[in-house]
C-alpha cells in the first residue's frame, strides 16, 4: 500500500512540475476587471436599456464591434450592468434606451434620434457620436464605476 501510495505522489509530483513549468512557460494573463455602469435620467420605464463596452476607436461606436453589450430592462431607478473586461485599460461605454423595444435605435430622418441615448465620461455629441478619447475611461485593476446620464 505504502508503495502504490509514494508511485500516486511521485505521479502527482511529476503532474505539478509539468503544471507549473506549463505557468511559467505560458503566462496567465491578467485577471479579469469590472467596470460597472449606471444609466440614469431615463425619460421612462418602457423598454429595454442596451449597453456596449468598445476597447478601440475604430469600432468606436459600430453596431456589433462591441467587445461586451448587454441589455436590461428600464426601471424607475435606471438600469445598471456590471461588465468583466479581460484586463484594465481604456474603454467607452455608448448606450442607448429601446422604449418601444423594437431592438433598434430609432432616429428620425435616419439622422435625428428619437430615443434616449449616452456615451461614458458624458462625450460631447456634435454631428455625430463622439470620439473614442472623448468617451473612453480608464478602468483599474481594482474596477471603475460609470454614470452615464441619458439625453434626449
Amino acid at each position: 500500500m505504502a508503495q502504490k501510495r509514494r508511485r500516486f505522489l511521485t505521479g502527482f509530483g511529476r503532474l505539478a512540475a509539468v503544471v507549473l513549468s506549463l505557468g511559467i512557460l505560458f503566462p496567465v494573463s491578467a485577471s479579469a476587471v469590472e467596470l460597472a455602469v449606471r444609466v440614469t435620467n431615463l425619460r421612462s420605464t418602457d423598454g429595454i436599456v442596451h449597453f456596449a463596452v468598445y476597447d478601440a476607436a475604430d469600432r468606436f461606436p459600430s453596431n456589433g464591434e462591441w467587445i461586451e453589450g448587454a441589455k436590461v430592462a428600464a426601471g424607475s431607478e435606471g438600469a445598471l450592468v456590471v461588465f468583466r473586461l479581460p484586463k484594465p485599460g481604456d474603454y467607452a461605454v455608448a448606450v442607448f434606451h429601446d422604449e418601444n423595444g423594437n431592438g433598434k435605435f430609432d432616429k428620425f430622418l435616419s439622422a435625428l434620434p428619437v430615443e434616449g441615448y449616452g456615451f461614458s465620461n458624458d462625450a460631447p455629441v456634435r454631428l455625430g457620436p463622439p470620439s473614442f478619447e472623448d468617451a473612453a475611461v480608464r478602468v483599474s485593476p481594482a474596477g471603475t464605476d460609470v454614470i452615464i446620464r441619458m439625453r434626449y
